[in-house]
C-alpha cells in the first residue's frame, strides 16, 4: 500500500483554537509557543472543525468506562470520514471573540510630557561652569557633614 502525497487533514472542535491557528495576529506567550509549534509542523489550511458532537476522539477526553470506548466509534474514527469530502458535514461556528481577544498580546505605551528640567534653571544661575562644579561640590560637602553628624549623634545617644 502506497502512502505517499496522501492530503493532511487536522481537525479540532475547538472554534477558538482554530481562529489561533489560521489568524495572524499577535498572541498572549502562553497561545503564541502553541500556535508556533503547531504551524511549525502543520500548514495552516490543513485544519478543519469538527463539531464536537461528530468528533470521536472526544470520548476517552471526557471520560468514559472501558465498556463504552470498546464499543465506541473511537477504534474506527468518524463515519463521516469514510464518504467523499463532498459529503463531510460543514461548519461554520464563530468563535468566542471575547476568549479570542484576551489571548492577544497587550502593547503598553507610556508617554511623559518633559517640559524644561529644573536642572536647566539650576545651571542657568552660574555665570560660568567651573562656578557650577564649586558650588555644586560645597553643597555636597555640606550634605555628607550633616549626614555624618547625625549618624554620631544617634551612636553617641
Amino acid at each position: 500500500m502506497k502512502l505517499e502525497n496522501l492530503p493532511k487533514m487536522f481537525w479540532s472542535d475547538s472554534a477558538d483554537a482554530l481562529y489561533w491557528i489560521k489568524g495572524t495576529e499577535n498572541w498572549a506567550p502562553f497561545v503564541y509557543n502553541r500556535v508556533k509549534e503547531i504551524r511549525s509542523l502543520t500548514n495552516t489550511e490543513d485544519w478543519y472543525h469538527v463539531p464536537g458532537s461528530l468528533n470521536a476522539a472526544d470520548l476517552p477526553s471526557r471520560g468514559c468506562n472501558v465498556e463504552t470506548l470498546a464499543m465506541s466509534r473511537w477504534w474506527e474514527g468518524m463515519d463521516w470520514l469514510k464518504r467523499p469530502p463532498e459529503e463531510w458535514p460543514k461548519s461554520n461556528v464563530t468563535p468566542d471573540f471575547d476568549i479570542i481577544n484576551s489571548e492577544k498580546r497587550k502593547t503598553v505605551i507610556s508617554a511623559a510630557n518633559h517640559e524644561g528640567a529644573s536642572e536647566e534653571k539650576y545651571y542657568n544661575r552660574f555665570s560660568s561652569y567651573d562656578r557650577l562644579l564649586r558650588v555644586t561640590a560645597w553643597m555636597y560637602r555640606f550634605l555628607l557633614t550633616v549626614k555624618l553628624k547625625r549618624v554620631t549623634e544617634l551612636l553617641e545617644f
